[in-house]
């Protein structure tokens, strides 16, 4: 599911997308809307994905790519953002289906005993970031609960 949640009146001028991967999200955000964009991941090879990707369908003037962790990345912005983020959400002991574990890193999927390792400190971080105007994000629904408390 995607949880959205909005807390600053601003805004905002810039979409921010943690753990941008294959940069799906923020290409599709500098395709489908006017804003520019900040890509960030931690891996040095999902960013170079991300790059090429955003090459090859004509958008990588719109698209700024920084490698770091959660909002460290953009702890220096000082413009309103909206942050999009498809977080590793996936419980530790759970199995995916075969095709997501060959695809998919196992650093993008899998986030603590209850898939909350990366959830909880985006949101905090988010609410603490002074430009940040909201969120939204892909999570479960039971993870969406328990951000709903932290909010």
């Amino acid at each position: 599911m995607v949880f959205t949640h909005r807390f600053r009146e601003k805004t905002p001028e810039v979409f921010v997308d943690i753990g941008t991967g294959s940069g799906c999200i923020a290409i599709t955000l500098a395709l489908e809307t006017r804003y520019p964009v900040i890509a960030t991941d931690v891996s040095n090879a999902a960013l170079s994905v991300a790059q090429d990707n955003a090459e090859l369908l004509s958008v990588p003037d719109r698209i700024t790519f920084r490698k770091g962790n959660l909002l460290k990345p953009v702890r220096d912005l000082r413009s309103p953002f909206f942050l999009v983020s498809n977080p590793p959400y996936v419980p530790d002991a759970e199995i995916p289906m075969p095709d997501v574990m060959e695809y998919e890193p196992h650093l993008s999927l899998f986030a603590g005993p209850e898939g909350m390792g990366v959830l909880q400190p985006l949101i905090e971080q988010a609410m603490e970031h002074p430009y940040c105007t909201g969120f939204a994000l892909e999570c479960r629904r039971f993870q969406a609960e328990k951000l709903q408390e932290i909010l």
